[in-house]
């Protein structure tokens, strides 16, 4: 197995470190921010992608990864919660609990591996989601938040 953790954080100093260590040697690979379109092609080649935020809204990350038809490991921050309400679409634990995150990530993997190869085809289906589309409604909501703005005159 290989985890590969993509991103940043105030955690990234101390990710490094520990991936450096002997026991982790090959297992672990800090990749750090990437650069948006890369993200679709670890998100490809992910089983399981993690989100342990300790504060979020709704994470465009969750919705990227059912995007690509990926179960969802979260921290039960924010909206993560109204997205992640099936087993089938991932699992919630609570921020600040590693080993929480741990027993969470290690269940998502078993049932992902037990669901069969249509996973991914369900959770994208569950989410009405691909990646243009996930795109459309980012894109929509800007543009109420851009029209939203406009109404309310200049700003000072």
């Amino acid at each position: 197995a290989l985890l590969l953790l993509v991103g940043g954080g105030a955690a990234a100093a101390r990710c490094t470190a520990r991936a450096a260590a002997p026991d982790l040697a090959g297992a672990v690979q800090v990749l750090g921010p990437r650069p948006l379109p890369e993200v679709p092609r670890y998100l490809a080649a992910a089983d399981v992608a993690v989100m342990p935020s300790w504060a979020e809204g709704l994470p465009n990350t969750v919705l990227e990864a059912h995007a690509a038809g990926r179960p969802v490991v979260s921290t039960d921050v924010g909206g993560v919660n109204e997205v992640l309400d099936r087993d089938e679409l991932g699992a919630l634990c609570p921020p600040r609990a590693p080993a929480a995150l741990a027993d969470a990530l290690v269940a998502t993997l078993q049932r992902a591996r037990a669901a069969g190869p249509d996973l991914a085809e369900r959770i994208a289906a569950a989410r009405s989601s691909s990646w243009p589309a996930s795109a459309a409604s980012l894109l929509q909501c800007l543009r109420r938040a851009v029209q939203a703005r406009s109404a309310d005159g200049p700003s000072s």
